[in-house]
């Protein structure tokens, strides 16, 4: 993948549209100071996502848009780059496009291949490519590299990125989880509060329920009762419609056997009448049989006349054909007899042909064999000529290398003396370095010791201070909640809509709420509340006028005037209660209030409650729980419903609020002092990690070297081997080349030998070839002249053959015709048909004598008589059919009788069904004495008690059943809660191991880099939490040569920048990111740095494209292309073609 194209209209000083091709390799960008190159670097940062205006050089976001010194201002600006993808994103073609584009009034768009898309798109498609992190590296980046700020370049070599985008997927789902639960629990305990409620409602409705089954038993035994007198009504008329059914049948055997007679005449007219049908079709048929005898007759005869005219014609012809036939048959011997010999010919000519053929055979495979084994001999003349050549060139080459492995053994030798000398002072160093080693390990448990305990401390503290935070939260919670209770009361309790303006007219008249003048006892507020009710939201009236009670405004407001009428009459049985008005305190002199309390008593018993409001109907009995008797009405009222009810849980919120607020204060006194001490901690813990750094670092110097020195010691034990290897292998190749010199000399005279053998006997079958050459001509000389004398023969014989084939058919065919011609056959049919003729004669005769006969046999006396037979039967007939229909509307009268009984009782079966659920003829009733009254007692009960919702059972168990479904929802988020902490530890677990393989690779190459750029230099990273790799910051350690670094803060610029270079070049090692952008990165460099960076540009360009901005010439010259910038008019730049020449005015 590599960026083909970039884009830009109005993008900082870049006026217009300005297009600029790229291409693999490096691509360097040059110009003045101000000319707009790093604008370049902002615009690539920009279309990939840059979000921060700081790093793109900006105050805000319309900065970016190009400012005109002349005042044509743009309203936008927009940069694109196509992209060549190489099979770098699989969903793409060849190539594509993203384009980022700002309007002036803040609004931003981003495009996809042209489709508009989102940010995070962007982002998300070159999420883990390194395009995001370490493809873009200025000066600025450097220095974060130097203050350890390369975690996310780790995280995107390392690929885990993307389980960190599915770590804060799974945190952001558990958080909505962690709330639906909440919402849950609030739900359930709602529920949990209702079905309280219908529960009580049940029970009632399960009284009305009784009642309604005992109602239902009743109601069938008077049902069935009714049933069993229609029955037997039923019955009578059915023992009726019986008789009459006898007679019925008397009458109707009557019909029958007339009808049977009727039926038996009725068929023998019919048989007589087909015999009378059938004899006429007779004669028809004879009729016409006759019509077609003679047709046949006149036929025959015609014909006997065609054939005696026939017969005379073919005599002639028989006789002349006969003479032909002879004279073909003395053609046909004189044939047969030329055939026979030529066929003598040609067969004596063929074998002398095949003898001829034969011999040739012979004499060419001969010649074929005797050419084979010349070839094969020559073919082993030339591999052996070239086996001579092979061998002396073996010879040679064993010569030659024997004497450079006596040579390289001589150099062997020296060597190893060399590497024995080096070995010995090696080990003295590394013992140094060990014990020095063996110190610091010592310095380093201790503080490290101490640093984890301050960081257990601090992890005490902080799980102290979250359960603080999650206590203060659950309070403040709870004090909202009590709140929003507060204030929901105190709406229910306050002054209604319109009351301003009502005292504003009123005046001095009101005198304030009826509640107002009235204190309860504790314990009474509900029996105050139920009895009272709606008055104690009415306002007190001292003196009343019609006429203030008209033009009011909208509003529902009470009125409560001194006007109620006192019980001076207070019955006996009354006057042990306690009444209302000793439950309450009155303000003021209020006599009419204590009147119209002296109405209400209390009592403890519901029964007794309710045999009293049936005797007194104008006083209210009420109990303590909520239930008021009053003028024959029942009001049943419990929870917080009544003002005092509402009033008593106000006064209840408001303490409890004001208790929640001491406690959340004193909550967040203890928060601010945890928070202090975990400040405290961390500062002691970051003294320690200050302490622990340069040990560590010279720690990980020393173990740096004595890895060099071990595995300089290893490399030199290595190389011994290696050389005492190599010297025996080279003895021994010495002495196998000189077995081979004289093997192969041994076989160079034997070869020679056998060539010379190969051409003696090449000669010998070259005479041979010669005498075989000769019989073969001969013998196709004479083969040719029997060929030719062979073919003349079977010319002649075919030719007679054919002949002779023609003249049998021929005569084949002449012996067909007289023999047809004098066949016997005419003179057969000839008498056949005179036969025929005659028979014919006789069967007509026959068939008019039948005929006569048939006429004579039609019966038209007998059908007359069998027809007056069936007149007197059909006038028997009619009499008892009129008899029968009588009878017949005696029964229907009675079975509409009986209609109407079944039909009741289908009624009383049907309400049984209906209004019972019950099938009457199947119910068999326990006696029920006087069961009339006890129904309309039962009637009267069931209307007693009033409405009842007869839905509660259904209501009851469906809030059962979606509490249950909630629990079981709650369990199911439970349970999805786990999976997603679970998911979350499974994602931190993969994302740790993939990490901790990518750091250790990279802090591999990053040595061997770092080396390269520093010659005995070394580096090493280190993470400061190897414990949490995952949030651990990655330390950067180096060692120079000849200097003592504590610090990477006091590197030159110069080594800051190769230090950076280096770390970047290990990510590429790693991990190559499709394109590299620098924006003078090689500024810092010196003349011989600059170089050694140039040669790392190249390097990477072989697999990443690479475009740099930059001044310096060197850089240039390593370029592939060069694109020079430069400002012709104030603040607007411009692209031109640069030459190297060119490249000397650039400062």
């Amino acid at each position: 993948m590599k960026i083909k194209e970039i884009k830009l209209y109005g993008f900082k000083s870049f006026y217009g549209e300005t297009k600029l091709l790229l291409n693999r390799g490096i691509t360097a960008f040059v110009g003045p100071n101000g000319s707009g190159k790093s604008n370049i670097f902002d615009a690539l940062r920009w279309v990939f996502g840059e979000q921060s205006m700081k790093a793109l050089r900006c105050e805000k976001n319309e900065d970016l848009i190009h400012i005109s010194p002349e005042g044509e201002n743009l309203n936008f600006t927009e940069v694109s780059v196509t992209i060549e993808n190489e099979d770098f994103f699989p969903q793409f073609g060849s190539e594509f496009e993203i384009r980022r584009r700002f309007y002036r009034d803040g609004e931003s768009e981003f495009y996809l291949n042209r489709v508009r898309c989102r940010l995070q798109d962007i982002q998300a498609l070159f999420l883990n490519s390194g395009t995001l992190t370490y493809s873009f590296l200025e000066l600025a980046e450097v220095e974060k590299i130097i203050a350890g700020e390369t975690k996310e370049m780790f995280d995107d070599v390392a690929g885990v990125l993307k389980y960190q985008e599915r770590r804060e997927q799974t945190l952001r789902r558990l958080q909505q989880t962690e709330q639906d639960l909440l919402r849950l629990e609030d739900v359930i305990l709602e529920l949990e509060r209702s079905l309280r409620v219908l529960k009580r409602q049940a029970r009632q409705a399960q009284l009305y329920k009784d009642l309604n089954e005992e109602y239902k038993i009743v109601s069938l035994y008077l049902l069935k009762t009714k049933d069993n007198k229609t029955a037997e009504a039923i019955k009578e008329l059915q023992n009726k419609i019986d008789e009459l059914q006898t007679k019925k049948q008397t009458i109707l055997i009557e019909i029958k056997d007339l009808e049977d007679k009727r039926l038996d005449l009725k068929n023998r007219i019919s048989q007589t009448e087909s015999i009378k049908k059938e004899t006429l079709s007779q004669i028809s048929n004879i009729n016409y049989e006759i019509e077609n005898l003679q047709n046949e007759l006149n036929s025959k005869e015609s014909e006997v006349r065609a054939l005696t005219i026939e017969k005379e014609r073919h005599a002639i012809s028989v006789q002349e054909k006969q003479q032909t036939l002879e004279s073909f048959k003395i053609k046909i011997e004189e044939l047969k007899s030329s055939l026979k010999n030529t066929e003598d010919e040609l067969k004596d000519s063929e074998a002398e042909m095949a003898n001829k053929k034969a011999e040739l055979e012979k004499y060419s495979l001969e010649f074929a064999e005797i050419t084979r084994a010349i070839k094969e001999r020559e073919k082993v003349i030339n591999d052996k000529l070239r086996d001579i050549q092979t061998l002396k060139n073996e010879i040679a080459k064993y010569e030659i290398n024997r004497m450079n492995r006596e040579e390289i053994l001589n150099r062997i030798k020296l060597e190893g003396e060399t590497l024995l000398k080096n070995r010995e002072s090696y080990s003295i160093e590394k013992r140094k370095i060990e014990e020095e080693i063996e110190g610091i390990i010592g310095e380093q448990n201790q503080l490290s010791g101490e640093l984890l305990k301050k960081q257990e401390e601090l992890k005490n503290t902080e799980k102290e201070l979250l359960e603080v935070e999650d206590n203060l939260r659950l309070k403040q919670e709870e004090l909202n909640t009590i709140r929003i209770m507060v204030d929901i009361l105190t709406q229910r309790i306050g002054e209604p809509e319109g009351i301003k303006e009502i005292k504003e007219k009123l005046g001095n008249k009101i005198t304030g709420l009826f509640r107002e003048y009235l204190e309860v006892l504790p314990g009474y507020e509900p029996v105050v509340d139920i009895c009272l009710g709606e008055i104690l939201n009415y306002y007190v009236l001292e003196e009343v006028n019609i006429t203030d009670l008209t033009n009011l405004p909208e509003a529902k407001i009470g009125f409560a005037i001194n006007r109620v009428s006192s019980n001076s009459n207070l019955p006996e049985e009354l006057k042990g209660l306690k009444s209302l008005n000793q439950c309450v305190k009155i303000k003021g002199e209020k006599l009419f209030i204590n009147r119209y309390l002296s109405n209400y008593f209390i009592v403890d018993d519901i029964h007794q409650a309710y045999l009293l409001s049936e005797n007194y109907s104008n006083f209210g009995f009420a109990l303590n729980d909520g239930i008021l008797f009053h003028n024959g009405n029942i009001l049943v009222q419990k929870g917080e419903f009544g003002y005092f009810k509402i009033n008593q849980k106000l006064n209840e919120g408001k303490k409890k609020l004001e208790l929640l607020q001491n406690e959340i204060i004193f909550m967040n006194d203890e928060k601010r002092r945890l928070l202090g001490e975990i400040e405290k901690t961390e500062t002691m813990i970051e003294e320690y990690r200050d302490k622990l750094f340069p040990i560590n670092v010279k720690k990980s110097e020393l173990n740096l070297h004595l890895n060099e020195l071990e595995k300089r010691i290893n490399e030199n034990l290595s190389e011994e081997e290696e050389l005492n290897n190599e010297a025996k292998k080279i003895d021994e190749e010495i002495r196998n080349i000189e077995r081979d010199i004289h093997s192969h000399q041994n076989r160079l005279k034997e070869t020679e030998e056998a060539i010379r053998l190969i051409e003696e006997e090449k000669e010998n079958l070259k005479i041979q070839i010669q005498e075989i050459d000769e019989k073969i001509n001969r013998c196709n000389t004479e083969l040719n002249e029997i060929v030719l004398k062979n073919g003349i023969l079977k010319e002649r014989k075919t030719s007679i053959e054919e002949l002779l084939k023609k003249t049998e058919s021929e005569m084949e065919d002449l012996n067909r015709e007289i023999i047809k011609e004098a066949s016997p056959l005419a003179t057969e049919r000839l008498t056949e048909l005179q036969q025929t003729i005659e028979s014919l004669k006789n069967k007509i005769t026959e068939k008019k004598q039948y005929r006569i006969t048939l006429e004579s046999q039609i019966p038209e006396k007998e059908i007359e008589e069998l027809n007056k037979n069936l007149d007197i039967i059909y006038e028997e007939l009619t009499q008892k059919r009129k008899i029968q229909e009588d009878i017949q509307n005696e029964i229907m009268q009675i079975n509409y009788e009986l209609f109407q009984s079944n039909r009741d009782r289908e009624e009383l079966q049907k309400k049984a069904r209906e209004e019972f659920q019950t099938e009457l003829s199947l119910y068999i009733p326990e006696e029920i004495p006087d069961a009339e009254s006890k129904l309309n007692e039962i009637k009267d009960r069931m209307a007693k008690l009033g409405v009842i919702n007869p839905l509660s059972f259904e209501v009851y168990e469906q809030e059962k059943k979606r509490l249950d479904e909630f629990l079981a929802q709650r369990n199911d988020i439970i349970a999805a809660k786990q999976n997603l902490l679970k998911s979350i530890e499974e994602l931190d677990t993969r994302a740790k191991e993939r990490f901790i393989l990518t750091f250790n690779e990279i802090k591999e190459k990053f040595n061997s880099v770092f080396s390269n750029f520093f010659e005995g230099g070394e580096a090493d990273l280190i993470l400061s939490d190897p414990e949490n790799p995952l949030i651990s910051q990655v330390d950067i350690v180096v060692r120079m040569k000849g200097k003592r670094v504590k610090m990477i803060n006091q590197l030159s610029g110069g080594e800051r920048t190769l230090l950076a270079v280096s770390l970047l070049l290990a990510l590429y090692l790693v991990k190559p990111a499709p394109f590299c952008i620098l924006d003078e990165i090689d500024a810092p460099l010196d003349d011989a740095n600059v170089v050694r960076f140039n040669k790392f540009l190249r390097d990477l360009s072989q697999h990443t494209q690479v475009i740099i901005i930059t001044h310096n010439r060197t850089t240039m010259e390593y370029a592939d292309y060069i694109y020079g910038l430069t400002m012709e008019k104030p603040g607007q730049s411009k692209v031109v073609s640069a030459r190297l020449a060119d490249l000397e005015k650039i400062e």
